[in-house]
């Protein structure tokens, strides 16, 4: 049995009962890629075989956001997030905040598929990163990376604020000048606004434009709301 679910304007099924994986995963990935002038953000994977994350056309290659900031959200899988010379395991359930102009590069560690989420906030178009003109030493712990198990305020900057929240029935969202993106870490969420409505699974994330009315209802999910500054 199907159902129908519509997130972005985009119909996905997801099936019941026997579906593989890899066939979960191929769905997920396709939620595809959000680029506006305050964010950019998407989902990346790294199957065993592969020789990077699909999606990303940069990598894996050490590189900067300048004036950018970025976050990772990882769902499965361990990744080794270089940081310059040093670096830090991420694995699923961790957060990990990268300030503007700290060089990173991630690598899936072991035998696990690696899936995460990324956001990029703002997002410059003309210099979405840089690849040379930096120092590699002296980065160790300029990234910090936390747990997301509970409810709290996550690592951030001007640039990009985020936090774990609780859902538990339904939550109303007063529209303000940000865009949001909600992004479901476990559990299952249904979001609705005057467009779109959906059923929102871990993983799974859905954009909210600037000054748009949008719930989110749930038995009990934990879910990041990521919201960029505004120039």
């Amino acid at each position: 049995m199907e159902r129908e679910t519509l997130v972005m304007g985009c119909k996905r099924f997801h099936s019941e009962g026997d579906e593989t994986s890899m066939h979960r995963w191929e769905r997920w990935f396709q939620q595809g890629t959000v680029k506006t002038e305050q964010l950019r953000a998407g989902a990346h994977m790294w199957l065993e075989g592969d020789t990077g994350l699909r999606g990303d056309r940069l990598g894996p290659l050490m590189h900067l956001h300048d004036g950018a900031s970025e976050l990772f959200f990882f769902l499965d899988g361990c990744c080794r997030v270089e940081l310059g010379d040093s670096f830090v395991l991420a694995n699923g359930g961790d957060f990990l905040f990268v300030p503007p102009e700290v060089p990173h590069n991630l690598w899936k560690e072991g035998p696990e598929d690696m899936r995460l989420v990324f956001v990029v906030a703002p997002n410059v178009f003309e210099n979405k990163w840089r690849t040379d003109g930096f120092r590699l030493s002296g980065w160790e712990g300029s990234a910090p990376l936390a747990r997301v198990e509970q409810a709290g305020e996550l690592p951030g900057d001007e640039h990009l604020q985020s936090r774990a929240m609780r859902v538990r029935g339904r939550q109303l969202a007063e529209p303000d000048e940000r865009e949001r993106l909600y992004l479901v870490a476990d559990g299952e969420v249904r979001y609705e606004d005057p467009l779109l409505s959906g059923v929102l699974g871990r993983g799974d994330f859905v954009h909210v434009v600037a000054g748009r009315p949008h719930s989110l209802e749930a038995s009990d999910a934990l879910v990041l709301e990521i919201t960029p500054h505004v120039r």
